[in-house]
């Protein structure tokens, strides 16, 4: 078996690297990388896709084999236990960085050579987690430059202001000589099915945005106030000026802060929208009614009013800004709808599963059907996977 899989992952490295892989092909390999417990079949791969890097980036000043040598030692079997809530343990060996590094060089090359429309689907019945950034971000002139296919450095220049993409994938606004055009608006946008992006607007405020999810904001702050867009979920570390509140909307609602770090989760199919604080304090509103003041640990459910729950779970969350899926007695379909999300899949449920509700963790960068094994061990539902398509019922 261990023969047979090296084989094929040879096979498909030679196509790979010769510019005769078709895309079916490369996810196949995609997949058999990431799952593969073979250390010298993986190594093997690495090396090849380690040459070509060199080959074609030619920075000065930089050290691959050094670089290549920690990444090498990593190619040790961890067992790392991940765990559902209903008194079940799974067990899953992978290949560490290695793997994780390997694949994202695939995924760098496999989307620069694809249009960024393109979802990722495996010909084995089988969805990978997101591998690359697809974010796509349109200029006050309806230009849009997607971030996948710009190499480091200046990728876009709006006003007076330039937006940069930096060696780590993240994206940063930063002013040129005289004054920028505040009236210039930019949006952000972060499809499903791809990995979370960092961005940091001209006033020095971070913000993390989830798959799904886009952002708008002016190229430039003026006036009493700094004012942004949301739709899906952010992670807001906000740069603290006390002359301009820091103001996040969605419809009617509002949040405003000086400096603070708060998470907003906005999406169109939640029934409410949560506003959780880490630090600092921020203002949640809705339309013309009082607003409420929240302190860190609290989260404000914002749907016709507005609720405050005074002790949340943090962890949870935040959890997929930290690569996990964290169920806390969460809902089948709250659980489908951040999978649908994430793996840019429809979901259909068949029969009543209701009731269903989850508790655990699981990393986000797992196949979508090594998810679902997980959520089918406590024997509450089952799945089958349909091109992208996944179908819930009862067990």
């Amino acid at each position: 078996m261990n023969n047979d899989l090296n084989g094929q992952i040879n096979i498909l490295v030679e196509k790979y690297t010769s510019n005769t892989c078709s895309r079916e092909e490369l996810d196949q390999l995609l997949l058999l990388v990431k799952n593969s417990t073979n250390s010298q079949s993986v190594e093997n791969a690495l090396h090849i896709f380690w040459e070509r890097v060199k080959s074609e980036n030619k920075q000065e000043n930089v050290d691959w084999d050094a670089i290549m040598q920690p990444l090498m030692e990593d190619l040790k079997p961890e067992t790392p236990v991940v765990s559902i809530k209903r008194g079940f343990n799974w067990k899953w060996v992978g290949v560490a960085a290695s793997v994780v590094f390997l694949v994202g060089i695939l995924g760098y090359w496999s989307f620069r050579q694809t249009e960024p429309q393109v979802s990722q689907q495996v010909a084995t019945a089988d969805i990978i987690a997101p591998v690359a950034n697809r974010a796509m971000i349109v200029l006050a002139n309806g230009q849009k430059v997607y971030l996948d296919q710009k190499a480091n450095g200046a990728i876009a220049r709006d006003g007076n202001a330039t937006v940069e993409k930096t060696a780590d994938g993240k994206i940063v606004y930063k002013a040129n000589n005289g004054s920028l055009a505040s009236n210039l608006y930019n949006t952000l946008s972060n499809p499903r099915g791809s990995s979370v992006v960092d961005i940091t607007l001209s006033d020095g405020t971070r913000v993390w945005l989830n798959a799904g999810s886009s952002l708008s904001y002016p190229v430039a702050f003026s006036g009493r106030e700094r004012k942004v867009q949301i739709s899906g979920e952010g992670y807001f570390e906000v740069a603290h000026n006390a002359n301009m509140p820091f103001k996040v909307s969605k419809a009617n609602m509002e949040v405003a802060v000086l400096g603070t770090h708060f998470n907003v989760n906005a999406y169109d199919d939640e029934s409410v929208i949560k506003v959780t604080l880490l630090e600092g304090s921020v203002k949640t509103s809705l339309g013309n009614k009082e607003g409420v003041v929240l302190k860190p640990g609290q989260q404000a459910r914002v749907a016709n009013n507005i609720e405050v729950f005074k002790q949340v779970n943090l962890e949870k969350e935040m959890a997929w800004k930290q690569g996990m899926f964290r169920f806390e007695d969460t809902n089948i379909k709250e659980v489908m709808r951040q999978v649908a999300r994430w793996y840019d899949v429809e979901v259909e449920f068949r029969g009543d599963v209701s009731k269903v509700n989850f508790g655990g963790s699981v990393s986000r960068q797992v196949n979508i059907s090594e998810l679902l094994k997980r959520l089918e061990a406590t024997n509450l539902v089952k799945f089958s996977i349909v091109g992208r398509k996944v179908i819930v019922m009862p067990n």
